[in-house]
C-alpha cells in the first residue's frame, strides 16, 4: 500500500502537508479542488493526481501555465516518484513524498489449550469419583485465601502498571528534552531554515513591495542553508538540497555578512514564491565584488532616489505584468549600471520583454529571477524559448536538483550562458542587494521598499 503526501508553503509562508486520499485528486485555484492553491498562474482546475494501484500519476488539465515535474513540463501524464518536485504554473512548488507500507500477513494463532477451569473441574470430578472416601478439602479456608490473594492482586496490578508507566514516561520526557536541546544547538549552527526564518529576515507572510504595496508570498522550495566554504550543493536521496550554514563562518556585521543578509532579503522580495531564498558565501563574494565595483559611482545614489520617487508607478507597472516590484526595479537599475538615468522609463522599456520571458521561464524563486535577467538579451532578440528549452534539456542530462540547475551559478559553471549574460545577472543581484540597505555599502541613500 502506498501513501502520497504533498508538502508546500502556503501564501503566509507556513509549511503545509496534505495526503492524497482519493483516486482522482484535483489541484487548482477553484474552491472545490481537493487542494486549493490560490496563487497567481494557477488555473481553476490545474492538474490531477490519479492513483493506479501503488502508483500515482499526474496529468495537466489544460492549464494556462502548465505543470512541471523536476523542471520538465508534463505532456500527457507522468508517474510520480518519491522526492519529485511539482511546479504548478511556476507559482507554487510541491514536494512529493511517497511511502510504501507492506501489509503484514497475520500469523496463524496457536491452538488454544482447553479452558483451565474446565480442566480443573473435570480433573476434580474424576478424582472425587475415584476416591469418594477421601477427606474433604477445607473448602471455606481455601476459598477465603484465594479470594484474599485475588483482591491483593487486583489492587497491586494497577498500581504496578501506573508505577511502570510513570517511570517510562519520565525517562522518555528526559530523553526528548535532551534531544530537543541538541536539536536546537544543531538548528542554530547547521540549519537556519529548519524551523523559521532568521530574526533579521523579512516576514514570511508580508513581503512589502516598493511603494508599500503588500504582496503575499509563499514557497515550496525546500529549506536550504548555505556555506562559506563551497558553492556546490549535495542532494540527498529524497532530492533535498542541503548546504552548510553561512552564519557559522561569516560574521553577520562583516561586509560579506551584510551582502549575504541583504542578498537573501532581495531574492525573497524579487521572487514570486521563495520566502526562504538564500545565497552561499562563495556566491555572495562575487556579488560583493560587483557591489564594490559599482558603489563608488555618484550615479548610484541618484538612480536609487529616482526609483524611490517613482516607487508607486514602478509597483503598478510590475504588478500589472505579473512581476514583483523589487525585481523590476533592480532590473532597471542593473541596466542603467553606473550611468545616471530615469529608472521608471528604463523599467517601462524593459517590462514587455521581461513579462514574456517570465511566462516561459518563470521567476518563482530568487535564483529563477536571476536566470530570467540572464536571458534578457535573448528576449530582446525575440527568442523567448531559448533559455526555457535549455533548462529543460539540462534537467534530463544532469542529476542535480531542479533548484540547482535553474541558477546562474550552475549555468556559468557548465558554460551554458555567455560571460555577458552572467555579468548582467550578477549586476542585477548586486543592485538588488545594495538597494535593501545602501548605507551598508557606503551609498548615501535610503532603502527601497520597506
Amino acid at each position: 500500500m502506498s501513501e502520497l503526501r504533498l508538502k508546500y508553503v502556503d501564501q503566509d509562508g507556513i509549511d503545509r502537508s496534505v495526503s492524497v486520499r482519493t483516486d482522482e485528486f484535483v489541484l487548482g485555484r477553484q474552491p472545490g479542488s481537493d487542494l486549493v492553491l490560490p496563487f497567481p498562474g494557477v488555473s481553476r482546475e490545474h492538474a490531477m493526481i490519479e492513483r493506479s494501484g501503488s502508483e500515482f500519476i499526474i496529468r495537466d488539465l489544460g492549464s494556462s501555465f502548465g505543470t512541471k515535474v523536476n523542471g520538465i513540463p508534463v505532456a500527457g501524464s507522468k508517474t510520480l516518484q518519491n522526492g519529485d518536485e511539482i511546479d504548478i504554473g511556476d507559482s507554487v512548488n510541491l514536494d512529493v513524498e511517497i511511502k510504501t507500507y507492506v501489509s503484514s500477513i497475520e500469523e496463524p494463532k496457536p491452538e488454544e489449550p482447553e479452558d483451565s477451569a474446565a480442566s480443573l473441574s473435570g480433573s476434580s470430578s474424576v478424582s472425587s469419583a475415584a476416591a469418594p472416601s477421601a477427606a474433604p478439602l477445607p473448602a471455606p479456608a481455601a476459598a477465603t485465601a484465594g479470594g484474599s490473594n485475588m483482591i491483593w492482586l487486583a489492587v497491586l496490578a494497577p498500581l504496578t502498571a501506573v508505577f511502570l508507566l510513570a517511570f517510562i514516561g519520565g525517562g522518555l520526557y528526559l530523553w526528548s528534552t535532551s534531544g530537543q536541546t541538541n536539536r536546537d544547538i544543531v538548528s542554530n549552527s547547521d540549519d537556519p531554515f529548519a524551523d523559521d526564518l532568521d530574526d533579521d529576515s523579512p516576514s514570511n507572510s508580508k513581503d512589502d513591495d516598493i511603494g508599500g504595496t503588500s504582496s503575499s508570498s509563499s514557497s515550496s522550495s525546500r529549506p536550504s542553508t548555505n556555506s562559506g566554504n563551497s558553492g556546490s550543493s549535495s542532494s540527498s536521496s529524497s532530492g533535498t538540497t542541503t548546504l552548510p550554514v553561512n552564519s557559522a563562518v561569516t560574521p553577520p556585521d562583516s561586509e560579506l555578512g551584510k551582502v549575504e543578509r541583504n542578498a537573501a532579503m532581495f531574492m525573497r522580495k524579487a521572487a514570486l514564491n521563495d520566502p526562504r531564498a538564500f545565497i552561499t558565501s562563495e556566491h555572495a563574494r562575487r556579488v560583493q565584488a560587483m557591489i564594490r565595483e559599482i558603489a563608488g559611482s555618484p550615479a548610484i545614489a541618484a538612480n536609487l532616489d529616482s526609483a524611490r520617487k517613482n516607487s508607486s508607478s514602478l509597483a503598478s507597472l510590475a504588478n500589472a505584468n505579473g512581476l514583483k516590484p523589487h525585481f523590476l526595479t533592480a532590473a532597471a537599475l542593473g541596466k542603467l549600471g553606473t550611468t545616471r538615468g530615469d529608472v521608471l522609463k528604463t523599467a517601462q522599456e524593459m517590462v514587455d520583454v521581461l513579462a514574456k520571458l517570465n511566462a516561459q521561464i518563470g521567476s518563482e524563486r530568487g535564483d529563477d529571477a536571476a536566470v530570467l535577467i540572464a536571458a534578457y538579451q535573448q528576449g530582446v532578440a525575440g527568442d523567448f524559448l531559448k533559455m526555457r528549452n535549455m533548462l529543460q534539456k539540462l534537467a534530463t542530462e544532469f542529476p542535480e536538483s531542479s533548484r540547482e540547475i535553474r541558477s546562474i551559478w550552475f549555468l556559468e559553471q557548465k558554460q551554458k550562458i555567455t560571460k555577458a549574460e552572467f555579468e548582467n545577472a550578477l549586476r542585477f543581484l548586486a543592485f538588488g542587494t545594495l538597494m535593501q540597505n545602501p548605507k551598508d555599502f557606503g551609498v548615501n541613500s535610503e532603502p527601497l521598499g520597506d
